[in-house]
């Protein structure tokens, strides 16, 4: 079982999610 991955995942989708929403804000 690859556990410590999917959780990784769920994090760098946070991050790209944030990110997207920071760069719409600055605009």
């Amino acid at each position: 079982e690859t556990e410590g991955q999917s959780e990784r995942e769920k994090f760098v989708r946070e991050e790209k999610k944030r990110k997207q929403a920071e760069s719409i804000a600055e605009d």
